[in-house]
């Protein structure tokens, strides 16, 4: 495809002004991410109007109490970093609060509490 290209960088990185996005995907990050606040408005800058955000985030507060408990060790040894404890609606409501409309909002591995959201930029 000559249309499509895939850039692995950091969201404030300021080479991406210049790209002009039309999605951003984020697997496995948010989770992560000290801000998730000032993260999901750096995506909103990045896209145009109707943009499309799409994430796969572990909801860790919504896993199993043994998941939650291997995280917690594996943090205190330093074998984890910091994870962010999430629900879906408070992950759903800081990508709502950063301008976006939840298109698809889906429960993608149970087991993991992992869940899939498409958002479009206002």
């Amino acid at each position: 495809m000559d249309n499509v290209t895939f850039e692995a960088a950091d969201v404030f990185h300021r080479s991406l002004d210049a790209h002009g996005c039309t999605a951003v995907l984020a697997f496995s990050v948010l989770h992560l991410v000290e801000e998730i606040g000032s993260v999901l408005r750096r995506v909103n800058e990045l896209l145009p109007t109707g943009g499309l955000f799409i994430s796969q985030t572990p909801c860790l507060a919504e896993s199993s109490f043994l998941l939650k408990l291997l995280i917690g060790l594996a943090q205190k040894v330093r074998l984890a970093p910091p994870i962010l404890s999430l629900t879906v609606v408070e992950l759903e409501a800081a990508i709502a609060g950063a301008g976006f409309d939840i298109a698809e909002s889906e429960l993608w591995d149970r087991k993991k509490a992992v869940h899939w959201i498409v958002a479009r930029k206002r």
